[in-house]
């Protein structure tokens, strides 16, 4: 008896890696356009005057997942007075003004708002962080005036490098560098380097270890 033979099967040209591989690489390419179509437009819009860099940082905090990390390092790194390349920031965060610092290694997570800052290498801002540009940004001196037409003034806040800022914190004065500022806080008075503070107003409550 003779046994028919199968019909052979051409060879697939791609295998599943291969495909794979062709997948990433499409995806990447489209985040990649949808960064740089954000980022482009921005610039435009900012050199022609057709926003402020409040409306475009807001714009930028908008974009989210990998493109818009990518587009809020690429903006911040172009329009800040510094700003380290590998900044880590989450989507609806802010810093809305030019004349901040940033340095490497910084995490900034969802719905941070950053005024005026300094901001050392290797810190991490936990989601609902406010730093506001000091604590005398409206000046209420004479009851007669409003408020909002009192003069006021603003200043660098600077924060140390390697902090932990507590989520939904909120930072008026300056914290100084390895210190940890605990979920809640606020703080209005300066922050010693290494030291553990909480409450409201924040007091210090401990020290790191050596």
């Amino acid at each position: 008896m003779i046994l028919a033979t199968p019909p052979l099967r051409r060879r697939d040209a791609f295998g599943t890696a291969d495909f794979e591989v062709i997948r990433r690489l499409a995806l990447r390419t489209l985040a990649t356009a949808a960064w740089v179509w954000h980022y482009v437009w921005l610039r435009m819009a900012l050199r022609f005057g057709a926003c402020t860099f409040h409306e475009a940082a807001t714009y930028a905090a908008s974009i989210q997942f990998g493109a818009g990390k990518r587009l809020r390092q690429r903006f911040y790194q172009h329009y800040l007075a510094s700003c380290g390349a590998d900044l880590d920031m989450h989507a609806y965060s802010i810093i809305s003004m030019d004349n901040s610092r940033i340095g490497s290694r910084v995490l900034i997570n969802s719905f941070v708002n950053l005024a005026l800052v300094d901001i050392g290498d290797d810190c991490l801002i936990s989601p609902g962080v406010w730093v506001i540009a000091g604590r005398r940004q409206h000046g209420f001196a004479a009851r007669t005036v409003p408020m909002n037409q009192q003069p006021g003034e603003k200043r660098v806040v600077t924060i140390g490098r390697d902090v932990w800022l507590g989520a939904g914190s909120v930072i008026a004065n300056d914290v100084g560098e390895g210190a940890i500022v605990s979920a809640g806080a606020v703080v209005i008075d300066e922050v010693p380097p290494y030291h553990i503070v909480a409450g409201v107003p924040a007091r210090v409550i401990g020290m790191r270890p050596q």
